[in-house]
């Protein structure tokens, strides 16, 4: 029953500052205004920022309402702080940004509707809605955290070097789920010439990266110079900053087709198999 007035509440709140605060709704265009906060609500997003730069899942967790809820784009719901955590633990570490598009709270329950992006790219990635709630005169947990992205890949983005590019600034942005986006079901990560397997099959793929996230450092950074592109191959000289025993490079072989990767080769001597 307490669940059900919750939304119910929600709902009139959103209601009420679509009719109210924001009137008729503005032109399309390609990037909304931002709006300001006040500091509570504000609060919010610094936290969230501060926390995923960092790569801490638990401070990321306890963001949370005990029962909230973490919805993201290609993955199944998750809920309750512990399993918010074991989530975020494989994510986090990029330059993340927050900005509000809209917002509203009443006395223990709001929202912020806003869109996010990474530091070093221009522009915004994605889009998310939190819900929020709190205890009478304290401070704001998100309940719902629900986001994807903004951008649906076109014509140009099926381009190798394109996804190559994609595929480089997810791992930045420790965006997991945009990284794996990227890989076809039954891709093949190995070493070259020597042919040994890294990861078989996207499940694997997505399994090696997320063992691999949660051990780089807040600073480790991904630089591509040179590329050459060869029809549906693309040859990456990768340079990797952060601490000191990350520094280094490797020379990754990408085989894309139709917009995904299908095949990719590390050069057998070089470190930290990491694109």
């Amino acid at each position: 029953m307490r669940m059900t007035s919750c939304v119910t509440f929600l709902a009139a709140v959103l209601f009420a500052a679509t009719e109210s605060a924001q009137g008729a709704p503005p032109p399309s265009s390609q990037e909304l205004a931002s709006v300001v906060l006040p500091p509570a609500l504000d609060r919010v997003l610094r936290n969230y920022e501060a926390a995923w730069r960092r790569g801490d899942a638990l401070a990321l967790a306890q963001l949370f309402a005990e029962d909230g809820f973490v919805l993201q784009g290609g993955r199944p719901p998750v809920r309750g702080r512990t399993a918010i955590q074991a989530a975020y633990a494989r994510q986090g570490g990029g330059a993340l940004r927050l900005r509000a598009l809209a917002a509203s709270a009443a006395d223990t329950a709001g929202f912020i509707v806003g869109a996010y992006g990474y530091a070093d790219t221009p522009g915004d990635q994605g889009k998310f809605t939190l819900t929020l709630r709190r205890q009478r005169g304290g401070p704001w947990l998100t309940f719902s955290d629900m986001d994807n992205a903004s951008r649906q890949p076109g014509r140009a983005d099926t381009m190798p070097a394109a996804v190559v590019q994609r595929f480089v600034d997810a791992a930045n942005a420790r965006d997991l789920a945009a990284m794996i986006a990227l890989v076809a079901p039954d891709a093949v990560f190995a070493s070259f010439p020597g042919g040994a397997v890294l990861a078989q099959s996207r499940d694997s793929i997505h399994a090696f990266y997320a063992r691999m996230m949660p051990r780089l450092s807040p600073g480790f950074r991904i630089t591509v110079r040179p590329r050459i592109v060869e029809g549906a191959l693309v040859i990456d000289q990768e340079h990797f900053t952060g601490s000191p025993d990350e520094q280094g490079q490797a020379t990754w072989i990408y085989q894309i087709r139709g917009g995904l990767i299908h095949r990719a080769w590390v050069l057998d001597g070089l470190p930290a198999p990491t694109p």
